[in-house]
């Protein structure tokens, strides 16, 4: 396994501007990006790569992001997933599925400098 200098983040989002943004936002925070347009080839490259995370979508055109995550799981792939979505309920929908991370549509891509340094923390038992 090659280190990677520097954490990989995928991101999984139909919308191109958003991808775009958050692309150019992580790294601009030091962080490496893939991209991938909807949830199959979100899975590919999760599996492909194993990143140290994933935002991804809620709403894409094949797959519902978190059905991606529990598809992941049933493989016993564990990588930190955020789901991004903006309507009402679906943060109760991504803890269902085992979702912990959570951002709301518009992202405050202010906030995601905290919010990844957070997501990525080493978690000490």
């Amino acid at each position: 396994m090659t280190m990677r200098p520097e954490p990989l983040i995928l991101v999984v989002d139909d919308e191109l501007d958003i991808r775009f943004v958050l692309k150019k936002t992580l790294q601009s925070l030091n962080y490496a990006v893939e991209e991938a347009v909807n949830g199959t080839e979100g899975l590919t490259k999760a599996l492909e790569l194993r990143p140290d995370a994933i935002l991804m979508d809620q709403r894409l055109p094949d797959v519902a992001g978190y059905e991606v995550h529990l598809h992941l799981l049933r493989l016993g792939v564990r990588i930190p997933t955020v789901l991004m979505s903006g309507h009402p309920g679906v943060d109760e929908l991504a803890r269902a599925a085992g979702i912990q991370h959570f951002l709301r549509k518009p992202i405050d891509y202010e906030n995601l400098q905290s919010f990844m340094t957070e997501l990525l923390r080493p978690h000490v038992p």
